[in-house]
């Protein structure tokens, strides 16, 4: 078995292939990767659309649907990080997560495994 350059529950690099789940890229099929920030503009947006449709309505279970309204609009869509894998065959997001750090890993695990590649 190939030593993994990066392993998180069911994320692993190695110097061949980077596996999300149960989908496998070749590492030699990737020509750059990159992580894309979430949007917290449209995120905002969204919250304060929300917040004043259900202000409007009034009543106190509007305004505890608003609340949950945002929270999930703030961390789905305004907090969401994404590997992506550049490929000659197109763009493929290979990962979509909440943690910064996760995804800063797996980026630099794959551009060491494309530098250990050649």
């Amino acid at each position: 078995m190939e030593e993994a350059i990066f392993r998180n529950g069911n994320i692993e690099v190695t110097k061949t292939m980077a596996k999300f789940g149960n989908i496998t890229y070749p590492i030699a099929g990737i020509g750059s990767v990159s992580v894309t920030a979430p949007d917290r503009i449209g995120g905002y947006v969204l919250s304060v659309a929300i917040g004043i449709g259900g202000w409007t309505i009034g009543g106190g279970w509007a305004l505890a649907g608003v609340i949950a309204a945002v929270v999930v609009a703030v961390v789905t869509s305004c907090l969401t990080y994404k590997v992506m894998l550049h490929t000659a065959s197109g763009d493929k997001q290979a990962l979509e997560s909440l943690i910064p750090k996760l995804v800063t890993e797996v980026k630099e695990a794959i551009e060491r495994a494309v530098v250990l590649r050649g």
